[in-house]
């Protein structure tokens, strides 16, 4: 298990993530953006900003990470991305995230062996402790290396 990280939700960030994502409602800009504005849906992506130890966060002195890597036996891709909002993450506030394993399994791959799909659940917990948001990213290994062959 990763250790908990803070993620503060700070409204200039949202606004950003806003504006990088298209989302142009009212609710980020003019009069009504000091009202605390409610986070767009992926925002907690950017919890990578605040993780010192996320393996794709560039890095002083060495070439930004790819998409893909090399794993310990093949290839490592993302393949999914599912949030479940048990309430809307506001502007303001900072939350608690801790990821953890969720499940793993293995389906027949054409070019690359076995796929092997691994989950890890991400909760975002409030101040009080509630959860707000929980974030399944699912990544997957193929066997071997698959090449341009």
């Amino acid at each position: 298990m990763k250790p908990t990280t803070r993620f503060p939700i700070e409204a200039g960030h949202v606004l950003l993530f806003a504006r990088a994502v298209l989302d142009d409602r009212a609710d980020y800009y003019g009069p009504t953006a000091a009202l605390l504005p409610v986070a767009p849906p992926t925002f907690t992506q950017a919890l990578m900003h605040f993780q010192s130890d996320f393996e794709m966060r560039p890095r002083a002195g060495q070439l930004a990470p790819g998409i893909d890597a090399i794993g310990s036996r093949g290839t490592v891709f993302h393949a999914e991305q599912r949030f479940h909002y048990h309430r809307h993450a506001r502007a303001g506030e900072t939350l608690s995230a801790t990821s953890l394993p969720g499940r793993t399994w293995i389906k027949p791959g054409r070019r690359g062996g076995n796929l092997t799909f691994s989950e890890v659940v991400t909760e975002f917990r409030d101040e009080a402790g509630d959860l707000v948001i929980t974030s399944t990213s699912v990544r997957v290994e193929t066997e071997r290396v698959v090449s341009d062959d």
